[in-house]
């Protein structure tokens, strides 16, 4: 995944998106060593960061609820990519919400 998100390809974002979903799947079948861990969340959230894909600002937030949903806790790490890709979105600023800090 962190290959994926390094690699500088225009469609790394879901490349690395893809593997995310496959080790979900594979925790869900109960292979635990694969389940997703705030490393994980936080690789996928910067491949979209790094990313002019549309909707990238919207994605890499949806990924910071989700990594939530599942009991992962975002780090410092996890806000600052979302707000960096927000910060270098076209698209119009969301209003930030209280729920980030």
């Amino acid at each position: 995944m962190d290959a994926w998100a390094k690699s500088g390809r225009h469609d790394a974002p879901t490349k690395a998106e893809a593997l995310l979903k496959e080790m979900i799947k594979l925790s869900d079948a109960s292979w635990h060593e694969a389940t997703p861990n705030v490393i994980s969340y936080n690789t996928l959230i910067s491949a979209w960061a790094n990313s002019s894909l549309d909707g990238a600002p919207q994605r890499a937030e949806e990924l910071l609820h989700e990594m939530s949903n599942r009991g992962l806790s975002p780090n410092k790490f996890s806000y600052s990519s979302v707000l960096t890709t927000w910060q270098g979105a076209t698209s119009p600023k969301p209003q930030i919400e209280p729920m980030l800090f």
